[in-house]
């Protein structure tokens, strides 16, 4: 008839709220199609770092483009929209494929290049779960860190525009930053790609 002494009832919380993202993402159509546009975007620069430009044929190439309309309707893109997302993705990968800076982005000749890289840590006293669009070590010992943004200024001063998006994306970046700067001791470099622009933004930049 023996028993175990029971203590007190276990009283847990989780005292670590995780932290993903600090930037708001406005649902409307136009807002949905964007993230559309967006998210396919990411997949083809995800597919072509995997592979490496280098090692990115022609035939791959075209592939990956005859992708472009499949992936839009499985997710939801009317026929209406379907011609101009596929030409504005179609645009910014052709720019970034065929730019100095985006096949630099994308070169396998990096060490420890990765994309869609999970990483998770304390920051802050707060769990943070990102996934990393793009990073490498350069030849220069650099970790850079580059997150994608598929936003588009037509406007007058495209610069402004850029230094807008850095600003933006600032608390983001750094929150990537101080994961790395955990698991290893050399400089970083965070940045946005604007690939309907063609253009590295960088944010921020820390030496050792």
């Amino acid at each position: 008839g023996w028993q175990p002494a029971l203590g007190e009832r276990v009283n847990w919380r989780p005292t670590l709220p995780p932290r993903e993202r600090g930037v708001e993402v406005e649902y409307n159509w136009a807002g949905m199609q964007a993230r559309r546009i967006g998210t396919v975007l990411h997949r083809l620069l995800e597919r072509a770092g995997t592979i490496g430009i280098e090692n990115l044929s022609i035939e791959k190439r075209d592939h990956l483009i005859r992708k472009i309309p499949l992936l839009l309707k499985a997710m939801g893109t009317r026929t209406d929209a379907l011609e101009g997302g596929v030409g504005v993705i179609r645009a910014a990968f052709d720019e970034t494929l065929n730019s100095e800076t985006g096949r630099w982005i994308l070169s396998n000749r990096h060490r420890e290049a990765a994309c869609e890289l999970p990483v998770a840590g304390m920051v802050d006293g707060q769990l943070v779960n990102a996934v990393i669009d793009r990073t490498f070590i350069d030849e220069d010992d650099v970790r850079w860190i580059i997150d994608y943004k598929s936003g588009y200024h037509a406007g007058s001063d495209p610069e402004a525009f850029l230094a807008e998006e850095g600003e933006r994306y600032r608390d983001q970046l750094s929150r990537y930053r101080q994961l790395f700067a955990q698991m290893e001791n050399r400089a970083i470099k965070t940045a946005l790609y604007l690939p309907r622009h063609g253009k590295l933004q960088i944010v921020e930049s820390e030496k050792r």
